[in-house]
């Protein structure tokens, strides 16, 4: 704990502090005009699903990041400004994708642990054993929230952790406008990075119709060289030559096109419609290599293409005395990955993954001092996978088969939800109370056929599973909103993620080697958390404080586990983990343009007891979380912070300077390996600071900007020790120094 305190009195002292964004750094849209110093823009959000509250008046923990402050840090995509919420980190899988969880609530394998959405889509990855979210664009978003704790009452299943909404941009009814944005940088070591952005709304009919458009291109080049000798892998440390085609191979290519059409033919009305499509293809895992930057690993050359194209169309219609609100959506992503197993072989993976949605709200008020949310919600959604292993000659007459196995899961949910908020004391005091039900039906089919060379061919047996899932949430706040600058509250909330099938198979697989009683399906995990807040704000806005102390307490948590062979993996519910912690955040402008952030988040988050699954005697139990032992991938501690400053130099120009920087503790991964084993693997710190100067006006800016200052390549992702390889680990990107141009005309 004094190392940690040590780094953030450190960070204090290079006035670094963290950057949950609850305002708005709007001042790339301000004119000097106006105001020659930092603009702090008040951000509204409609997390309540009531209509846009301001983050002060919100009586829940949430950080809401404007989608101005993403293009004035440089972001160049979602995660890179996620960072900054007080009790969020996120871990990069690679492909284009990030494990997020919220303070301590992490695991590696089921559903998705923190619900997300894009805009009304609500993204789900239930079944394919990760709990990763697509690392979207960022360019020309209207904001992003996040919710901290669980949400289940409103946001259903998966929203055990939190919530991430990735809210776009609507049109401009009355207005014309162009903007564009450029970086070109250079990797150390490495290859050269670039982006290109533009987005571009066009009124159609005035007071009625328009469209925004917008596409963002990123080619992040490779910093990892790749070297194998002629079997296929190397002695730990050693290096053979590598030629250019080996060089800089995790680079990736990212493209982002989206359209958004807004109708109002009547005051009351308001029609959206929304297509998204992002197609992604990259080389590598995500900086898999030793501390020079090399990967001799065995298996590390993958190539992997994800593509999603996601359907929006939202009505809300205000009557009289209610407003109405339906969004339907469509989602369809695809993927492949072609794995290079030198001197083994290799291996294919496909899937298809479509999910259509529909959430229909009523909401209202009833005088001044009631207010009331009823709502249904429908998820229909199918996992279609094929997996190919192909091993070479000599492995298929050791008795190694090439196989191929076919999979479809699908899960089909329904729900109903509803909230009623009760003022007093001339709306001084708030109590809210809401409840939602949840059914999910789930499916798992299986088959395929294993090829021993030589005509040998053996069809695997197929299979056809299903379970039947309920839950109840329930959730009540009480908040005491003083005025526009100070409440504080009191939240009860619960969350759950659906249960897992297991069939069959794995019942059978696990009696075969002793182990009776398996269970076919396992039970929803439930979160419930006890939550006190406090948001104020001193001088006129000057200085501002949130602080939000909870309790967790993670019941029925689903764990993944094997038979003592190892022939046989499913998943159970292994117990309890409990945790407390506290998010912090405080913001200030002392001197006119200069604006100071700091927050982060602490959290004990561990087993109650030893965690294990008991194996037929004299064998010993097979140890999953020992008593003590945090969730894998959950970090206990960390911050975020940044300095923004803004300074008039001539004419209309303005000159802008910005520092941030992101602390993470290390994180530990747990994975059982049969009776009285299991791997135990552990990240390293991770400590990145950012900088950026330059000079704007009201229609153009161009910025100097360095990522990674320090050069930091430590290993960011829980490494297995027991791997054979010294020193080789998923490692941030080194420094990068670049040039941004960005341009607005309205």
């Amino acid at each position: 704990m004094k190392s940690k305190i040590n780094k953030l009195l450190a960070s204090c002292a290079l006035l670094a502090v963290s950057s949950e964004m609850a305002y708005s750094q709007d001042a790339q849209s301000a004119s000097s005009e106006e105001n020659d110093s930092l603009v702090l823009e008040e951000i509204f959000v409609t997390a309540s699903k009531r209509g846009a509250v301001s983050v002060l008046e919100t009586p829940i923990s949430i950080s809401a990041i404007g989608g101005d402050t993403f293009e004035n840090i440089g972001a160049e995509s979602v995660s890179d400004a996620l960072r900054f919420a007080p009790g969020l980190t996120l871990t990069d899988d690679g492909a284009g994708s990030s494990r997020p969880q919220v303070r301590g609530i992490s695991g590696f394998f089921g559903d998705t642990l923190v619900a997300y959405y894009i805009d009304d889509f609500p993204y789900n990855s239930p079944g394919n054993g990760a709990v990763s979210i697509p690392d979207v664009g960022s360019f020309d978003l209207e904001r992003v929230e996040v919710l901290k704790g669980p949400q289940g009452t409103l946001y259903g299943a998966s929203a055990l952790g939190g919530v991430i909404r990735v809210l776009t941009k609507d049109p401009q009814l009355n207005e014309f406008e162009v903007k564009g944005d450029a970086t070109l940088g250079t990797i150390k070591d490495g290859a050269e990075l670039w982006q290109v952005s533009t987005a571009v709304n066009v009124p159609l009919i005035d007071d009625k119709l328009a469209l925004r458009v917008v596409v963002d291109y990123r080619d992040e080049g490779g910093w990892v060289d790749y070297s194998q000798l002629d079997e296929g892998f190397t002695q730990p440390g050693l290096v053979s030559s590598i030629s250019d085609a080996e060089k800089d191979v995790n680079g990736l290519v990212q493209e982002n096109y989206r359209a958004k059409l807004l109708f109002t033919p009547t005051d009351e009305l308001t029609v959206r419609g929304s297509i998204w499509a992002q197609n992604l293809d990259s080389s590598a895992f995500a900086g898999f290599a030793n501390a020079d930057n090399i990967n001799n690993s065995l298996d590390i050359l993958p190539n992997t293409s994800t593509d999603f194209i996601i359907y929006n169309g939202t009505i809300e219609y205000e009557t009289p005395w209610f407003t109405v609100y339906n969004a339907t959506s469509f989602g369809d992503f695809e993927g492949d990955s072609l794995s290079s197993f030198p001197g083994f072989g290799s291996s294919e993976s496909e899937f298809t993954d479509e999910t259509f949605s529909n959430e229909l709200r009523l909401n209202g008020d009833i005088g001044e001092n009631v207010s009331w949310l009823l709502g249904g919600f429908y998820r229909d959604q199918e996992i279609v996978s094929s997996l190919l292993v192909d091993f070479n000659d000599t492995f298929n007459m050791l008795g190694f088969p090439d196989s191929t196995t076919d999979s479809t899961f699908t899960t089909e949910s329904w729900a109903l939800f509803g909230e009623v908020v009760l003022r007093f004391f001339d709306g001084k005091v708030e109590l809210t109370g809401g409840a939602r039900y949840y059914e999910d039906e789930r499916t798992t089919e299986s088959s395929g056929f294993s090829d021993f060379g030589g005509g040998l061919i053996f069809p695997q047996p197929d299979t056809f599973d299903l379970a039947k899932f309920d839950n109840f949430t329930p959730r009540i706040n009480i908040a005491y909103l003083h005025d526009d600058t100070f409440s504080v509250y009191f939240n009860y909330t619960e969350g759950f993620r659906s249960g897992i099938v297991n069939g069959l198979r794995v019942v059978n697989g696990f009696a075969a080697e002793g182990i009776n009683g398996f269970p076919f399906s396992v039970d929803s995990e439930t979160l419930t958390a006890y939550e006190l807040g406090l948001k104020k704000e001193f001088l006129d806005g000057k200085f501002g404080v949130e602080i939000a102390l909870y309790l967790n307490r993670w019941k029925d948590f689903q764990a993944q586990v094997s038979t003592p062979t190892q022939a046989t993996t499913g998943a159970l519910n292994a117990g309890q983990v409990n945790g407390e912690g506290i998010d912090f955040y405080f913001y200030t402008s002392p001197l006119e343009g200069l604006r100071l952030t700091f927050g982060g988040n602490y959290n004990n988050t561990t087993a109650t007891e030893d965690l294990v699954l008991e194996n037929p005697a004299p064998l010993p139990p097979t140890p999953i979380l020992l008593e003590g032992d945090p969730p894998s991938f959950g970090a206990d501690f960390s911050f975020a912070a940044t300095v923004d400053y803004v300074r008039p130099v001539f004419d209309d120009w303005q000159a802008i300077f910005h520092y941030d920087v992101q602390f993470t503790n290390e994180i530990f991964g747990f994975l059982p390996q049969g009776p009285g084993s299991r791997i135990v693997a552990e990240s390293e710190e991770l400590l990145l600071m950012n900088a950026r100067i330059g000079l704007q006006n009201e229609n153009y800016s161009i910025f100097f900007f360095v990522d990674n200052i320090l050069d930091n390549n430590n290993i960011f992702q829980p490494q297995n020790p027991l791997g054979g390889f010294v020193d080789v680990g998923a490692r941030s990107r080194p420094r990068v120094i670049g040039l941004n141009l960005k341009f607005n005309f309205n």
